[in-house]
């Protein structure tokens, strides 16, 4: 199969698990597959440990659910390595899998300052507009580089622009 330049990211939500996905960035769509919830992102983990270190017995609980998340997260990548994002063998692996072609979407803004929702241990946010007026936001997790990013979407022709500047983020 062709490698398709991809990004990671999660999915906010209030009352259930926040969704990772690897989003691949093809000229006709951006193709999404559910690697797991939020301990994916070591940001994220990085954030819960800081969290329940004062809690006996909780931080061994949580490094173990870490390294299965992470196993978890290397079969799926390898399974759909060989499906092609455009097929519908793509979207049927997992019902929260998706796809987002071109004509439905108005703009793509990427911000560059982190948020809290990870404790700031991210690389800001994506924003898609679609053109019926409705709204998607995604974190971009861990460290990624949003003026690559960006490149990556307008080299395709998707309407992406960077605001806020780009996060300087420490290694």
């Amino acid at each position: 199969m062709t490698q398709h330049l991809a990004c990671y990211l999660m999915e906010p939500r209030w009352l259930s698990s926040d969704p990772v996905f690897k989003v691949f960035i093809l000229k006709e769509a951006l193709c999404g597959i559910r690697l797991g919830g939020m301990l994916v992102s070591d940001g994220a983990f990085i954030c819960v440990m800081r969290g329940v270190q004062s809690v006996p017995g909780l931080p061994g609980r949580v490094k173990y659910h870490k390294q299965r998340a992470d196993r978890n997260r290397i079969e799926i990548e390898a399974r759909y390595s060989a499906i092609d994002p455009m097929s519908e063998e793509f979207l049927a692996g997992d019902p929260a899998n998706f796809r987002v072609v071109r004509p439905e979407v108005a703009a793509i803004e990427i911000r560059g300052k982190p948020t809290w929702w990870t404790g700031k241990l991210d690389s800001g946010s994506l924003n898609i507009t679609f053109t019926n007026g409705s709204r998607k936001r995604y974190i971009i997790i861990d460290r990624q580089d949003q003026h690559r990013l960006v490149e990556s979407l307008d080299w395709r022709g998707w309407p992406a622009y960077l605001r806020n500047g780009i996060a300087i983020m420490p290694k």
